[in-house]
């Protein structure tokens, strides 16, 4: 959707207290690290969903494609100390290759050491996703009001901590989106591009937010976002196609192998095929009227329903196989939570609670995949609908 450009209280009124910010995020990272290394990487060791892709940094480093047997059979006996079966999750790469150019700097430190910090790395960046949401949405809360927003989604929405504890990419994604559509609604198409290509860190689920914030933007006739984007995802490309070769073909036959055995879950399967279309056919009507409604009238409001709309029937319909990918139901939390805030009542702020915690109390069902990949976005689209008529009482 088109970013409606205003002018929101400014969140870093200068280049000094930009530094101080990312000094104390670096602080944190670094802290949480080593916090990290002592904790969770003595639990898990090196069977982390973020381990395959270390060492495929480390064979690009050595000039060889990540893509062979030989690597799988390494990726293995680092991460389980034996080669797998063929029934088990064989733990191929399933990134593209410049994934691998961007994580070069985590090959300099020991494996365990690169594994807590990736970890880390991505419970600050999920920490940042909402508090740049704030800034986006020009919401002036006061500070213990982001201090619960942050905390409720660090400990009762379960995804993020998900995310940390398995090493997953789903940080570095929604943090890159989050960054640029801030930069967009501030007139920094520069910045937005660059963000962007953090999307494609993996593109299966990245490449739809970066659609959901450059279509606007080219339908428009401002290209200078796009532009940026396509130009360093071709710099990346061309860098990885010089190192190993072109590694396309290597890299789409081990994604389709990844979807035969991983399983990814279609949310609405579960349900009768009839209701199924229904579902389907329902939520995309739902979301292409209110994206229309925002395209002929616009209006900032307008503008939050549209991108609540689109990522609620974005997490509803993209097939995923992982929970985690539904830490994006933050930013519509988010959008509902600045809503209800304005009605200053308790039991909205009781409703908001039940809805973030939701992703614990599904935790108990013996088989929640399915389930929580149906449920969740859901009940976010009734916290949404809760908050639009929040937003309606209270003007």
């Amino acid at each position: 959707m088109q970013i409606a450009r205003k002018e929101p209280a400014r969140v870093l009124p200068s280049v000094w207290n930009g530094v101080i910010i990312v000094g104390l995020a670096a602080a944190l990272w670094l802290g949480l690290a080593f916090f990290t290394r002592g904790t969770v990487g003595e639990l898990f060791g090196k069977r982390t969903d973020f381990t395959p892709s270390l060492i495929a940094a480390q064979v690009f480093r050595e000039g060889a494609s990540p893509y062979t047997p030989n690597v799988t059979a390494r990726i293995q006996e680092a991460m389980f100390g034996v080669q797998l079966t063929a029934d088990e999750d064989q733990q191929r790469v399933a990134h593209p290759a410049y994934t691998a150019l961007v994580l070069l700097p985590f090959t300099l430190v020991p494996e365990e050491t690169a594994i807590a910090l990736w970890s880390a790395l991505q419970l600050v960046l999920l920490t940042a996703v909402p508090i740049l949401w704030i800034a986006i949405l020009g919401w002036k809360p006061r500070p213990w009001v982001v201090a619960g927003l942050v905390v409720a989604f660090l400990l009762l929405f379960r995804y993020p901590m998900m995310t940390y504890v398995l090493g997953q990419f789903v940080g570095t994604v929604l943090f890159g989106f989050s960054l640029a559509i801030w930069a967009l609604r501030r007139g920094s198409p520069i910045l937005a591009g660059l963000a962007l290509v953090l999307c494609m860190m993996p593109p299966t689920f990245g490449v739809f937010l970066v659609g959901l914030a450059l279509l606007p933007e080219v339908l428009r006739g401002r290209w200078r976002a796009a532009l940026v984007f396509v130009g360093v995802m071709t710099l990346l490309c061309v860098i990885t196609f010089l190192r190993i070769g072109w590694w396309i073909p290597d890299w789409l036959a081990t994604l389709s192998a990844y979807r035969e055995y991983a399983n990814p879950y279609f949310a609405p399967e579960i349900l009768p095929l009839p209701v199924q279309i229904v579902l389907t056919l329902a939520a995309l009507l739902v979301c292409g009227r209110v994206i229309w409604r925002w395209w002929r009238a616009g209006g900032d409001e307008a503008w939050q329903d549209a991108m609540s709309a689109a990522i609620l029937t974005l997490m509803l319909l993209l097939p995923q196989t992982g929970s985690y990918y539904l830490s994006a139901l933050m930013i519509v939390a988010v959008i509902a939570a600045r809503r209800i805030a304005r009605r200053g009542q308790w039991v909205g702020a009781a409703v908001w609670a039940a809805g973030v915690g939701l992703p614990w109390l599904l935790y108990l069902s013996p088989d929640r995949g399915p389930y929580e990949v149906l449920v969740m976005p859901l009940a976010m689209a009734a916290l949404w609908a809760y908050g639009r008529r929040a937003r309606v009482t209270a003007a």
